[in-house]
């Protein structure tokens, strides 16, 4: 929205759409600045007795206006008057759209949930110890099949079909319909997930705003920001986007800026929710005479239809990030699987190895004991006596 190109001696050229707004209003009323960018990068909160940000710098008169989205506070206009509201947004949160790496351990795991592999798993020791009951009973019994061991075997070839079924389907729309969103979608969920931190712009409005509502939500973030000394705020909108991309954070800002910003940017997702819908406008000096002249301006900026155009002049097209084609399946997508094939080779090297030595050192030990006079037996011939067969030892 407010965009700051340097100049000469330490001084910013102001564009983008707050620029634009603010150059005809010095066009028309024939005054001349002097623009230079905040000195501690701050927007303006109070610190006890003290002013920070943008806010200070009007407050002690080193600045005389101050042109940024500065939301209108209660406490904000005790300090400085504002220009009349004429920018509508809200807060939405930010936070790092899932990849292939987060699913390098569970791309074939997570079709099902834990409970549901724990009931497979349950299942077939189950049937495992019914189809060996099965086979001995049969045996003793003297019959090679039975309708029980029909039976089994037909459960449990429609208990694969099934999960066969159901697990391939999942896995083909997962593949299909590219990585899944977020599991959060709220402040509340980012609140009950331990491994996720939130943080803001430092100075901004949002400090005053959580502290100040009576939402249990609002007072649960809050003490959360306040428990982590507010190491979860960042200085400028571009730190706050690193730090989503590269950690598990979730960043709240104005939805205009971020779009703006990064809109283009599919590594990113905002979550559904919005928060704080709010006013902002430029602040100025209190009690200043200039007041009601720029009031006047903005309006009739409005009621023209300027603010609007300059609004679709600066607001970059917004990337759908939706999947048009397909693209080829990375190495750690399938990392799993081939993790799982090395392992069944190696586990049956191993079998192989205990096998041989098995045999090597355990069969040969083993030896058949004969009686002690076994060697003196010997052995008669046939006589055969009417039809009888006799066998004689002496």
């Amino acid at each position: 929205m407010t965009l700051l190109e340097k100049q000469t001696g330490g001084n910013v050229l102001v564009t983008g759409i707050l620029g634009s707004v603010f150059n005809l209003l010095q066009e028309v009323t024939n005054f001349t600045t002097q623009c230079h960018q905040v000195k501690d990068g701050g927007w303006g909160s109070q610190v006890g007795d003290r002013w920070t940000g943008m806010v200070g710098e009007v407050v002690r008169g080193e600045a005389d206006i101050g042109v940024a989205p500065l939301d209108i506070t209660l406490k904000r206009t005790t300090a400085v008057d504002y220009l009349v509201g004429f920018l509508y947004s809200k807060y939405r949160l930010v936070m790092r759209r899932p990849s292939a790496s987060d699913f390098v351990w569970t791309a074939y795991t997570k079709q099902f949930q834990t409970e549901v592999w724990a009931a497979v798993a349950m299942v077939i020791v189950a049937a495992g110890v019914v189809n060996i009951l099965v086979v001995c009973c049969s045996r003793r019994w003297g019959s090679s099949l039975r309708l029980s061991d029909a039976l089994i075997i037909f459960t449990g070839c429609l208990l694969g079909q099934v999960l066969l079924a159901h697990y391939t389907s999942d896995l083909i729309t997962a593949l299909a319909a590219g990585l899944p969103l977020p599991t959060v979608a709220n402040l509340d969920d980012i609140n009950q997930d331990p491994s996720l931190d939130l943080g803001y712009l430092k100075g901004s409005s949002l400090t005053e705003y959580f502290k100040e509502s009576p939402a249990l939500v609002y007072q649960n973030t809050y003490q959360s920001i306040v428990a982590d000394n507010f190491e979860t705020m960042v200085e400028s909108l571009d730190d706050g986007m690193k730090r989503v991309i590269s950690e598990s954070f979730v960043f709240m800002e104005w939805d205009v800026p971020i779009l703006y910003n990064y809109g283009h940017d599919c590594r990113l997702f905002m979550l559904p929710s919005s928060y704080f819908p709010t006013q902002a406008s430029f602040i100025i000096r209190k009690g200043s005479p200039l007041v009601p002249v720029l009031n006047r301006l903005l309006m009739e900026m409005q009621s023209a239809g300027i603010l609007r155009k300059w609004q679709e002049k600066w607001t970059p097209q917004v990337t759908t990030c939706q999947q048009l084609h397909t693209d080829p399946m990375e190495l750690k997508s399938l990392f799993t699987v081939f993790l799982l094939l090395a392992g069944g080779m190696i586990l049956s090297v191993l079998i192989l190895i205990g096998e041989v030595l098995y045999v090597k050192l355990v069969l040969k030990q083993t030896h058949i004991t004969t009686h002690p006079y076994s060697s003196r037996i010997q052995q008669t011939p046939l006589v055969i006596t009417n039809g009888t067969q006799l066998e004689g030892t002496m």
